[in-house]
């Protein structure tokens, strides 16, 4: 049974459809397959409008009708449970779009508070989504609308947005203004050695010197900018990772597009030779297997032969080192033995002079065989007496 928050909720929104009818009201909302924020005409092509009508096997909260009187678009309002499976699959079969307006947030979306102040919080966002509903700026919370991004050939999803960007920065080496070009793949870091033909283009065209150069960082060499003052790379981490760049630019000019390739088809990328390769192809790059395989070890194909030519005439190199691990492991468990064994015998040396000189227990009268000896002292067994050389002594 409906409670009077979805009722109120529904009315609403009734009545907002009702009164823009034949003309547009737009709501907002995240895409299902991409990070887009999507905007979506409740109203286009919709004549007329049912509340709790029966279409098939499913009521919804509201019908949106074309002029045949097919529906378009189902709407559902969501206090304490979604919809049944059933309405999702209907509108599925029939190709009806199904938008649902949550007008209690769930608790992952509210602070982590006290249950009082939880409650405030909750009762907060539902007058928020009310407001937002009577001013007519409703926010779709889940629906089965398609991603308007192209999509890629090969595997049908929906292809990232490229961003190239150029600025003007200074260089870390002689500082000096120069032109330098960063990207983005939707919200993840587009390194110019993963860069497409057009994005090259484009960054050349506006000053930026880009060349394959040397990173000690990272071990390896990649596309990078260059300053043309000093000849030296603006690496990776200058320009992507440290926390204090982005205070030391100018903007030039950016470019958009969606020219590259798909995440899901290549997503990896080789920053030795530039490469895109299949992520399902191994994930490993092609040039860097051949590559390896003209210089992987004989013993085990997992390892890279350093010395091949020593290999040859002496063994492997791994197989010889692990041989001379073996043998260090081995001396120095002889080397603490011999240790273990020199030290008792120092103990047994500060022992023996004692044992000499302690006749019995002066406590209890304890023969010398109920002592126990630990180093310079001796313990009766007996009594629990504590007597050393210097007691004898005096």
């Amino acid at each position: 049974m409906p409670g009077p928050l979805h009722e109120q909720a529904v009315d609403i929104l009734y009545g907002r459809l009702t009164a823009a009818l034949g003309g547009k009201l737009l709501a907002t909302g995240r895409c299902n397959e991409c990070p887009d924020e999507i905007s979506i005409d409740l109203l286009k092509d919709v004549a007329e409008i049912k509340r709790n009508a029966v279409i098939g096997p499913v009521m919804p909260d509201l019908v949106l009708l074309d002029r045949r009187g097919r529906p378009l678009t189902f709407v559902e309002v969501v206090v304490s449970h979604s919809p049944g499976r059933n309405v999702h699959n209907y509108a599925l079969e029939h190709g009806v779009q199904i938008l649902e307006f949550d007008v209690v947030p769930d608790g992952e979306s509210l602070p982590r508070t006290g249950r009082r102040r939880k409650a405030t919080e909750e009762a907060l966002a539902i007058k928020a989504r009310f407001r937002e509903l009577q001013q007519g700026q409703p926010r779709v919370d889940v629906h089965n609308l398609s991603c308007e991004r192209p999509r890629c050939s090969g595997c049908g999803s929906p292809l990232p947005l490229r961003t190239v960007i150029i600025l003007t920065k200074n260089c870390w080496n002689c500082e000096r203004a120069m032109r330098v070009a960063v990207g983005s793949r939707d919200s993840r870091h587009l390194y110019p050695a993963q860069f497409n033909e057009s994005e090259l283009a484009f960054a050349r065209a506006h000053g930026v010197t880009l060349e394959v150069r040397y990173s000690a960082t990272v071990s390896e060499s990649y596309l990078a900018n260059v300053c043309r003052a000093c000849d030296q790379m603006q690496g990776n981490w200058f320009l992507y990772q440290d926390p204090f760049h982005d205070s030391y630019h100018l903007f030039e000019a950016e470019q958009h597009g969606y020219d590259g390739p798909c995440d899901k088809c290549s997503e990896r990328i080789c920053n030795l030779h530039g490469d895109y390769f299949a992520y399902e192809a191994g994930g490993e790059c092609p040039a860097c297997v051949a590559e390896a395989e003209l210089t992987s070890c004989r013993e085990d194909e997992r390892r890279e032969c350093h010395y091949p030519a020593t290999c040859d005439e002496q063994g492997c190199y791994f197989t010889r080192r692990e041989e001379a691990r073996e043998r260090e492991a081995e001396e120095r468990i002889e080397e603490a033995g011999k240790t273990e064994e020199e030290a008792l015998a120092s103990i047994e040396r500060e022992v023996q002079p004692l044992r000499s000189l302690i006749k019995g227990c002066s406590t209890c009268g304890a023969p010398r065989k109920e002592f126990l000896f630990r180093g310079s002292q001796a313990f009766c067994t007996r009594c629990g007496a504590v007597q050393g050389p210097d007691h004898f002594r005096a």
